[in-house]
């Protein structure tokens, strides 16, 4: 904020402006900055942005990796400064719960294959640099199929 940077720049700070964001569950106010020149682009909520699909996905994101809904509703507070609730954040993700419990509750094959893969290693020179690489992409159908029945794969380093 108050970086010599933009001294004598003839763009400086002009204050904030307030926006609304729609979402499933009602508006959320935000206060976003403001330049001279007109020339700050907000990285999170774009210019004449009105929803916050960006966001929902990002909630989404961090409930399906087990963080709790105040765990959510703190980071994205910590990282965006939007103020959420936790009604909110619950609102958003009870829409995903019956497709991760459906997910969850689908039938198992007989058999799912465990493949164990090791690297092959090669030393290269490159502009008069050495180097190790390995390699990884000898099993690209293996790989599709892993990513299609959402599997992981480890490989060896």
């Amino acid at each position: 904020k108050h970086s010599p940077s933009g001294k004598n720049t003839g763009n400086s700070r002009n204050g904030k402006t307030h926006k609304s964001l729609r979402n499933d569950n009602g508006e959320i106010e935000i206060t976003v900055p403001r330049d001279r020149n007109g020339d700050f682009d907000p990285i999170i909520v774009k210019k004449y942005e009105k929803t916050i699909g960006p966001i929902r996905d990002k909630i989404i994101s961090m409930y399906a990796k087990g963080m709790t809904i105040r765990d959510i509703q703190s980071h994205i507070i910590e990282l965006y400064g939007l103020g959420i609730s936790p009604t909110l954040v619950s609102n958003i993700t009870t829409k995903i719960v019956h497709l991760a419990e459906e997910w969850q509750n689908r039938p198992l094959e007989k058999n799912y294959p465990i493949v164990f893969f090791d690297a092959i290693h090669y030393k290269l020179r490159d502009q008069s640099k050495k180097m190790q690489k390995w390699l990884d992409e000898e099993y690209p159908a293996i790989k599709a199929r892993a990513k299609q029945e959402n599997a992981e794969i480890h490989w060896g380093r």
